[in-house]
């Protein structure tokens, strides 16, 4: 894509570590790498910004390089830092390479940056895939039919069925049948809440019929409503100490050696003394129903022993495994709200790529008319990625603050098309969820838009200034948003709900989807206002 989009005939994705230079891709050169020290990668990962070399020839740091005064030939070189990890350190680049020198441009720079991206997300998503299969734990996602829609290599070790063969299986399916309904019942219940998962023991048989039991905990995924994660604990390897019958066979053994001395003595008696043999009699009678007796309250002692120490270890248990899904469970949730918002930060770079195409596209188009299309379309794609920007920066991950948000999307029309504009923005602190967000922030482009487009060309005022009024309220459940401009208004016969143009279309569509309305009129210039139900 980048040796195309520059018509570079060679370029690089790099990996550096301390010795080499590794190529992760490559385009238009044979060789899997070099060393680091001819590299100019190698030094390009020493600055934050991009390395651009015109001619390497002149360049004293690259003259008498073996790449440039031998194969390949490096010419002309512009490589960008690809941060890896938390984004701290630069780990590889990501360069075009000419064999003739040229100049790059600043907008081919900042096309490079934008492309990096791309690598940094796609080199991000293999370490997130580590550390759900490295996870010790056994992890399952799954849908609210308790099906499972991923599991890592721990489920598959604790269960012994391979991963291939548990997609779309339902997770009580693992269980042994007497457990599959409480299973099922637990999954199919009311969400639990993130700080207070729903936790039971379970019973998993596997293919070779041994029973596992474990410790079950289902918790909500964070901004999916209807995908829940359990976390399986193996409980059979609980830390034991000693058991009831080591207890009992203490006592029992304590005891062996005073009941033996006293039957000899009652022997010893019987011989002594034939007088005493009835006393010696029933003297040993009374020891063996005195043995009985101690052996009836051992069994009576070890039974309540096990019981008390069964209480005791489910107690334990308990309390550890809820200690240990406490932490699991936050730092499950800490992990996908970090994942959310790097999925945002994706999404808007993604989208900020496409609005840099499009802007690169526009230059080199000849026609007015294709310029301006392609220009509102890069304000549309604007207009969206500001969405997913002011979430990556916020702590609520499905709310948008649409004041700020229309305070910085305007203001970016405004650079973008109408400097010249006196720009009165009014609005209420109203927040709206995500899904409504972006087709708000549509409209608000389209409706500033058309203001800019046909109110400050056409009719700007003799004294070279320009108003524009936004305001945006909420009251009774109904959000408010009028746009005014100062120009000459709209035409007698002009009905927004027959008009033809893209945007009144794109406006309307979005109207529709949510459940809003839209209207027009002239007051001392064109007035528009869409109101909908927040």
């Amino acid at each position: 894509m980048a040796a195309g989009l520059f018509h570079a005939p060679i370029a690089l994705i790099t990996l550096i570590d301390g010795e080499h230079q590794i190529f992760l891709a490559k385009f238009g050169l044979d060789a899997d790498g070099t060393g680091r020290a001819e590299s100019f990668c190698g030094h390009g990962l020493h600055s934050p910004a991009a390395l651009v070399v015109d001619d390497s020839t002149a360049d004293p740091r690259f003259a008498d390089n073996p790449l440039v005064v031998g194969a390949p030939f490096v010419r002309a070189y512009l490589g960008v830092p690809l941060l890896g990890g938390a984004g701290e350190s630069a780990i590889g680049s990501l360069c075009l390479i000419d064999r003739q020198a040229r100049t790059w441009t600043s907008a081919e720079q900042e096309q490079l940056v934008s492309l990096s991206s791309i690598v940094e997300n796609y080199l991000e998503g293999l370490a997130s895939q580590r550390v759900w299969d490295d996870a010790p734990l056994a992890l399952v996602m799954l849908d609210r039919q308790g099906r499972c829609l991923r599991v890592n290599p721990a489920f598959a070790q604790l269960t012994g069925v391979p991963l291939a063969s548990v997609a779309q299986r339902r997770l009580a399916s693992f269980a042994v049948p007497a457990d599959r309904d409480a299973l099922s019942a637990m999954l199919a219940g009311p969400l639990p809440g993130a700080d207070a998962p729903t936790y039971r023991e379970v019973r998993l048989e596997r293919p070779n019929g041994d029973v596992v039991r474990c410790g079950a905990s289902l918790s909500p995924l964070t901004g999916f409503d209807e995908q829940v994660i359990c976390v399986l604990r193996d409980l059979r390897q609980e830390a034991r100490g000693a058991s009831p019958a080591e207890v009992v066979t203490e006592v029992r053994h304590e005891l062996a050696g005073p009941l033996a001395e006293a039957r000899a003595l009652a022997q010893a008696l019987i011989a002594d003394d034939q007088a005493s043999e009835g006393r010696g009699a029933a003297l040993n009678a009374s020891l063996d129903r005195l043995h009985s007796l101690v052996e009836s309250r051992l069994d009576d002692l070890g039974a309540r022993l096990r019981a008390e120490e069964e209480l005791r270890a489910r107690e334990q248990r308990a309390r550890a495994e809820q200690e240990r899904m406490g932490a699991v469970i936050k730092a499950s949730l800490a992990e996908k709200e970090n994942l959310l918002k790097e999925i945002h930060h994706r999404v808007k770079n993604n989208l900020q790529i496409v609005s840099s195409l499009l802007s690169l596209q526009k230059s080199q188009m000849t026609s007015d008319a294709a310029r301006d299309l392609i220009g509102e379309c890069g304000l549309r794609v604007h207009a969206m990625a500001m969405i997913h920007e002011q979430l990556y920066g916020t702590t609520t991950l499905d709310r948008i603050n649409l004041a700020t948000y229309a305070r910085e999307l305007v203001d970016s029309l405004s650079h973008a098309l109408a400097p010249q504009v006196r720009l009165h923005l009014v609005a209420a602190p109203v927040e709206m969820t995500v899904e409504s967000a972006v087709p708000f922030g549509l409209i608000l482009n389209e409706l500033v838009t058309n203001s800019f487009k046909y109110g400050v060309r056409a009719n700007a005022p003799d004294d070279g200034g320009y108003d524009l009024s936004i305001e945006l309220s909420q009251a009774n459940g109904l959000l408010s948003l009028v746009v005014r401009d100062r120009g000459r208004g709209l035409p007698p016969d002009f009905d927004v709900a027959k008009g033809r143009g893209l945007g009144l279309q794109i406006v309307r569509g979005l109207a529709r989807q949510l459940k809003g309305k839209i209207v027009a009129r002239t007051e001392g210039g064109a007035v528009f206002e869409f109101t909908c139900r927040v």
